[in-house]
């Protein structure tokens, strides 16, 4: 799981020298997981600059290493995605409603992933949305 490992080192060093992240998230008993990436290494697309790993690859290196339940999809937990609109110079922070419902935890997402508040949109997606919510 040396992915895991240099993701986390990267996003270390991030946080340490102030950059934010764009990036993917998990949360599972209340407890975030996130793999990110700086946004001065982040990939483009169209006018985003986006983390290239996607969800159900992080969710299986997560299973692989128990950190998570292996008897669980990764769409069954709740789940979001950070993104970097380089025409507006807004982050937005796209989680499943169960998250969003959780101030404390959204504040501690965007303070490990490095994200300004000031400068940070929070929004829900069909896409990241729990079978609860």
């Amino acid at each position: 799981m040396d992915e895991i490992y240099q993701a986390a080192q990267s996003r270390r060093r991030a946080k340490r020298a102030g950059l934010a992240q764009v990036g993917i998230v998990f949360v599972v008993e209340n407890k975030p997981f996130i793999d990110g990436t700086p946004i001065t290494e982040a990939e483009g697309y169209a006018h985003f600059k986006i983390h290239e790993r996607g969800h159900y690859q992080y969710w299986g290196q997560l299973q692989q290493i128990k950190a998570v339940p292996a008897d669980v999809e990764y769409d069954e937990v709740p789940r979001g995605r950070a993104v970097y609109d380089t025409t507006t110079r807004k982050y937005t922070l796209y989680l499943d409603p169960c998250i969003l419902k959780n101030k404390k935890l959204v504040s501690r997402i965007m303070a490990e992933m490095n994200l300004p508040f000031e400068n940070t949109e929070t929004a829900t997606d069909d896409h990241y949305r729990c079978p609860k919510c």
